[in-house]
């Protein structure tokens, strides 16, 4: 076994500038704190030498970038065919079943039932063919982002990378980044690479 301490983002994270891992460096204050950071592993030829980030700030930043990379992905999927294009007998076994679930309303009967729960089904099957497959980042993602900021943070350091290695190959980050008010901009994680 290692005695390597895996923390949230160990091997997530890239230099903007160089390109290197950035690597885990901590400090203890008098009060017995530990505060863990992370910096570019470059030597002095890097502009982000010697930069240190918190790495709470910038696990909430790869949080963030991993949000909008999933929504654009989501958006992409759901844009890629023609808009509009929604085949004809879609189209009727919608009408289809608002008439069914209409009769259904005034006469309740299993006939009724049963044609409407047989063209619900078939409605389904076709509109799950007509989607394509899904793309399972976007899932796998959505399941990390929905348990929430203070649920993921909360978890221990190796579960939440675990998560971050499912969906991500790495982030690119702005070693250099300095924050300005509560803001994003600019932005201390610049990209994310999905798998």
């Amino acid at each position: 076994t290692s005695n390597h301490t895996v923390y949230a983002l160990t091997g997530l994270c890239r230099c903007l500038y160089c390109g290197r891992n950035l690597c885990y460096t901590s400090t203890q204050k008098p009060s017995g704190g530990v505060y863990r950071y992370i910096r570019c592993n470059a030597k002095r030829e890097c502009p982000g030498f010697r930069k240190l980030i918190s790495e709470n700030l910038l696990e909430m930043a790869v949080l963030h970038q991993l949000g909008s990379a999933i929504e654009e992905l989501a958006r992409r999927g759901a844009t890629s065919k023609e808009p509009g294009m929604v085949p004809l007998e879609v189209v009727n076994l919608r009408q289809r079943v608002q008439k069914l679930e209409a009769l259904l309303k005034d006469m309740d009967t299993p006939g009724v039932r049963a044609d409407l729960k047989e063209a619900q089904g078939r409605l389904e099957r076709l509109e799950a063919a007509a989607a394509g497959p899904k793309d399972q980042r976007v899932d796998r993602a959505k399941q990390i982002l929905l348990r929430g900021e203070a649920t993921f943070m909360a978890r221990p350091a190796g579960e939440r990378n675990a998560d971050l290695l499912l969906v991500a190959d790495h982030f690119v980050v702005d070693t250099t980044y300095k924050p300005i008010g509560l803001g994003w901009e600019p932005r201390l994680v610049t990209s994310v690479a999905l798998r």
